[in-house]
């Protein structure tokens, strides 16, 4: 699924575009995000569409961020991108700015271009250790193996 089958913009609206545009079209966003197709872990035990969620987080939060982390456990990878994705008050402005930039697909292109994937916590290839950490990722970009 394409940027712009998920209705995503740039930051700055378009001509004759007004904010009340652009949150709409954040809003219809959130809604397409069923469906898509995202390459991933060996033994994979997670959805497509919380795959290319987590795709989307590793771009929309540092790692570590403790705010992504609570907000993806309240709510799961995908339902906590469109609260993002909605501009809702529940996700943190800076999740909300870097949304607009956000381009999943290519990033998933550009993975698979380079032999890489995208491993996530209930893949069977997932490191067991990691969920000892304070704060764990919220996926791996993996090469090889």
């Amino acid at each position: 699924m394409s940027r712009s089958e998920l209705g995503a913009t740039d930051s700055t609206p378009r001509v004759g575009q007004t904010n009340a545009t652009v949150h709409t079209e954040r809003a219809e966003s959130a809604e397409r995000v069923e469906g898509v197709k995202a390459p991933g872990g060996r033994g994979s035990g997670t959805s497509d569409q919380d795959r290319w969620a987590r795709a989307a987080w590793s771009r929309l939060a540092e790692p570590g961020d403790e705010r992504a982390v609570e907000l993806i456990a309240g709510h799961g990878a995908a339902g906590a991108l469109a609260l993002v994705l909605e501009g809702s008050p529940e996700a943190h402005e800076t999740f909300v700015r870097r949304a607009e930039r956000l381009d999943v697909d290519r990033d998933l292109e550009i993975a698979d271009r380079v032999g890489a994937r995208l491993v996530c916590p209930d893949d069977a290839d997932w490191p067991s250790g990691v969920a000892d950490l304070d704060t764990p990722p919220i996926c791996l970009w993996v090469r090889g193996p």
